[in-house]
């Protein structure tokens, strides 16, 4: 069991690093590509339309065939993707090829999340927050490599042989492993209980994942051109300022995976959210000094850390029996935040830099408020 888990931690280092690479390698991209920002915030929206279509059916399949199986299909997709980017530096065929990878990172993404927590019950907000440490791993890598690869190489191949590699790596752990029996019992029960949609808290957490991934997303994945545009710095400086964003989410959820006194996951989610809108609002007073916007990314990062496990978490510890169904909803929100934002930034914002960032407070803001209502209207959750 536990090379299950060590698989789908592999998994998530894996598509983090992708992710980020391509988003730090955007200054670099925009030349090898011949494309404008503009015309490339493309490639990150067709990994998110690709997103968007794997978390529709992922959990449905999880349900279905068992976490391994869809864990090894989308660590085949994935790798097999970025052989195909080594080779094609085309806008059209990255376009199509990237969308396949977004089907392979949600089927990663779904069934790590829902092994992850079957191999925890009952508990698994601790479980959830160490896999998220290695997206937070994979995230600082693919920014880090990728400096290294644009400066040492010029270019970001070698990065995109490491992930192939990675991705080879996780179907190695994963071996022959098929359906977890205490799985299926769960997705039984999960049968007979009533419709996720009947309740409101689901929705209501759904609303603010929608919100999270915006922020995130927004602030993550754009900072690095907006670095290179505010505070004058060279493509390869400005592939460090994701680093610093993702290393502030890993630290915190390090801290949050160690074992200690319950944790009021509401409480944490409504502050962190808070501090989020914050500390964002704050990088924008900022912006034209490169060491502290950089170190504003950080703390960011930071405030965004522990969220995404704790949503997911705190709807395991409310209705196990209807997991598949509420991480459906989750996951969804997930990939209509991040199919909406790369198309948001590159069509309307990219010509008004601040207008990129300033969305991110405001969103953080508005998912802090609907968390707290969320939290009056059932009660505090503790982990």
């Amino acid at each position: 069991m536990r090379r299950l888990e060590y698989a789908g931690w592999a998994g998530y280092t894996t598509f983090a690093m992708g992710f980020t690479a391509l988003s730090a390698a955007l200054p670099f991209l925009r030349v090898w590509l011949h494309a404008p920002y503009a015309v490339l915030s493309l490639v990150l929206l067709a990994w998110a339309v690709g997103n968007t279509v794997g978390y529709f059916g992922g959990n449905a399949l999880v349900d279905r065939v068992g976490s391994p199986r869809v864990l090894r299909a989308g660590l085949f997709t994935f790798g097999a993707g970025y052989a195909v980017l080594v080779f094609f530096h085309v806008l059209s065929v990255w376009l199509v090829v990237l969308a396949l990878v977004g089907v392979g990172v949600s089927l990663i993404d779904v069934a790590s999340a829902r092994l992850v927590a079957h191999l925890h019950r009952p508990d698994p907000a601790r479980a959830l927050n160490r896999l998220n440490i290695f997206f937070g791993l994979g995230a600082i890598l693919g920014a880090l490599t990728t400096a290294l690869s644009l400066r040492w190489f010029q270019s970001p191949v070698p990065v995109f042989v490491f992930l192939i590699a990675l991705s080879a790596a996780g179907l190695g752990l994963l071996g022959t492993a098929a359906v977890l029996p205490e799985q299926a019992a769960t997705v039984q029960a999960g049968r007979r209980a009533a419709p996720v949609w009947r309740l409101p808290w689901v929705w209501r957490l759904g609303l603010a994942t929608f919100l999270y991934i915006t922020a995130e997303v927004g602030f993550g994945t754009w900072v690095s051109p907006f670095a290179f545009r505010e505070a004058h710095v060279s493509a390869a400086i400005a592939a460090l300022f994701p680093m610093a964003f993702w290393a502030g989410l890993m630290v915190t959820r390090i801290i949050a995976s160690v074992p200690q006194k319950p944790l009021n996951l509401s409480v944490i989610l409504v502050a962190g959210s808070l501090a989020g809108a914050a500390l964002s609002a704050g990088a924008l007073a900022i912006s034209h000094s490169s060491m502290m916007l950089l170190a504003a990314a950080f703390l960011v990062g930071s405030s965004y850390g522990p969220m995404f496990p704790l949503f997911l978490a705190l709807s395991s510890r409310r209705a196990p029996e209807r997991e598949g169904g509420i991480y459906t909803v989750l996951y969804i929100a997930v990939a209509l935040a991040a199919l909406i934002v790369p198309w948001g930034e590159g069509q309307l914002f990219s010509p008004v830099p601040y207008l990129t960032l300033a969305i991110t407070p405001l969103v953080s803001a508005g998912m802090g408020l609907v968390l707290w209502l969320d939290q009056r209207l059932e009660g505090t959750t503790a982990a």
